[in-house]
């Protein structure tokens, strides 16, 4: 494929005078794509919870998908595109898309290099490893056997999913939202297609049933950067791979990305070690509770905190690029309003009603009610924390963009150890509900210490009306989360769908009135109402 034709530097798509109205759109677009995700993924986990239950052989499916999914956080949702678009915006305002071309040809030769040989690596150490070397660790043979056969089957998806985080960097970039944010849903859909397969040719067992549905998993990340490419040659990005560490901005995405891998990777850090204190403290298959709570966790993560962050960076990094401080703080203190106006309610929500929508979602099949308690425990723990998990987002974010790449590693390796101490304690007294509680405190300490780091900051200038916005967001999730529970009490007799569903709506109205003078909610109306102009 022939590189993309050279040409006067352009303005980002996303340009850096983008008014607040058009990043709650952008971020509109992305959360739009992220609620059919989030939504098809409650599907995929209740049919997953029903299929296998809470044993030891989904618990085996999640281990194993840890890895995966890390490298899914890590670039899908974090380093690479927090290194890679500030660069490719100096790249397109230094030498127009000629530059910003290489730049992109250049990571995804390092990408298919790097993270080929990696996937190569990880899928013969799993097939080679004998299952007696990680007994100990899982306490049962079967259970090791398993995790080692499922991470050779999920193995490439590495290599996919961060060439699919390099087409979303350019893509988001070039002010095109859409194919990336429909991408994650299009994955659940196959993986969704995976049980649809499972019942109609039921496998001779459990184990059978995870080896079969890992397939249709790597399927959905073949599918999902598919998506990409028609969205990459239009923008003309869809360039041939190529090694030059001689690219300027390459070598700069590298050593920016090293230090956000570092603290990102000690972030996730926490999620492999509540899956597995779980299991080695609490039963084996017991990481599912930790899962499915962190599921629900992810729905108002990633449609409010992931959907603003991926639709607000490019401006706050085109900002920081021209030294637009004071806009640079304007764009930053409305997407932080907007995110916990919407969060903090959530939050309450997801802590008033944990039980009851455990029970709809997940309640099923061989999923019973005991695991229904535990995993609603799990889940009301993790709701205390959405607001400051949403934040995080937006004030990692900002660092990253006023090249701050270090102090947020700093902050997580001090949390990491943190949390593990906090998560031994809590999880004896408190059982799995102990772990989410660890990691909810865990990542109110993250926002509080990312927030003095920013304000410490002489040359930034203070956003107006931010305090009291997150006091409105604070009365908006005292509102929620009454209302919420009281309606449910009430309606209880009706049944549990109809029940939750009048608790969700009473919940949103609550919120919605508390914030009605709120000024991210008037920019949301100017979004909405906001007509592209030739």
């Amino acid at each position: 494929m022939p590189s993309p034709p050279a040409g006067p530097a352009p303005t980002l798509a996303a340009p850096g005078e983008a008014s607040g109205a058009r990043l709650l759109r952008a971020s509109g677009i992305v959360a739009g794509g992220t609620l059919a995700s989030r939504i098809l993924g409650l599907v995929r986990d209740s049919l997953g919870a029903a299929y296998f239950g809470a044993g030891w052989v989904y618990g085996a499916f999640q281990l194993a998908w840890l890895l995966p999914n890390l490298f899914r956080r890590l670039f899908g949702e974090g380093a690479l595109a927090s290194a890679f678009i500030p660069a490719f915006a100096r790249a397109m305002r230094d030498g127009g898309k000629e530059a910003a071309g290489r730049l992109v040809a250049a990571i995804a030769g390092a990408l298919l290099l790097v993270l080929g040989l990696l996937a190569a690596l990880t899928a013969a150490l799993a097939l080679a490893l004998p299952p007696s070397s990680i007994v100990p660790l899982l306490r049962e043979a079967a259970a090791a056997g398993l995790v080692l056969r499922l991470s050779a089957l999920f193995a490439p998806y590495l290599l996919l999913v961060c060439l699919y985080a390099l087409a979303t960097g350019v893509l988001n970039s070039r002010g095109r939202f859409f194919a990336p944010a429909i991408a994650p849903a299009v994955l659940n859909l196959v993986w969704i297609a995976g049980f649809g397969a499972l019942a109609l040719s039921p496998p001779s067992s459990l184990e059978e049933g995870a080896s079969l549905l890992a397939l249709f998993v790597l399927a959905g990340g073949v599918v999902q950067l598919a998506l990409q490419l028609p969205a990459l040659r239009t923008e003309g990005f869809l360039v041939r791979p190529r090694l030059d560490r001689r690219e300027p901005e390459f070598r700069r995405v590298l050593r920016d990305m090293a230090p956000i891998v570092l603290g990102l990777s000690l972030v996730q850090v926490n999620l492999v070690v509540d899956q597995v204190v779980a299991w080695s403290l609490v039963s084996p298959g017991a990481n599912t509770y930790v899962y499915l709570g962190n599921r629900l966790l992810q729905f108002p993560l990633s449609m409010v905190g992931m959907a603003a962050a991926s639709a607000s960076f490019p401006t706050l990094a085109g900002r920081a690029a021209a030294r637009d401080l004071e806009g640079f703080s304007r764009a930053f203190g409305r997407t932080l309003s907007f995110v916990v106006l919407l969060a903090a309610p959530a939050g309450a929500g997801l802590f008033a009603l944990a039980g009851p929508i455990t029970d709809l979602l997940f309640g099923h099949g061989r999923f019973g009610p005991e695991d229904v308690r535990e995993a609603a425990g799990t889940v009301a723990m993790f709701g205390l924390g959405v607001p400051f998990f949403c934040a995080a987002q937006i004030l990692a974010r900002a660092h990253y963009a006023l090249g701050d790449v270090r102090r947020p590693v700093r902050i997580a390796g001090v949390l990491v150890a943190a949390n593990l101490a906090l998560s031994l304690l809590l999880v004896r007294r408190l059982g799995v509900a102990g772990i989410a509680l660890a990691t909810s405190l865990g990542s109110a300490a993250n926002c509080l210490l990312l927030a003095r780091g920013l304000r410490a900051r002489g040359d930034l200038s203070a956003s107006p009306g931010l305090g009291g916005s997150l006091l409105r967001s604070t009365l908006g999730a005292l509102a929620c989360g009454l209302a919420a529970f009281g309606v449910h009490r009430v309606c209880a007799g009706l049944g549990l769908l109809p029940s939750v569903a009048a608790a969700i709506a009473a919940g949103g109205a609550a919120a919605l009135a508390t914030g009605l003078r709120s000024g991210a909610l008037r920019d949301l109306g100017e979004a909405l109402s906001w007509r592209r102009r030739p």
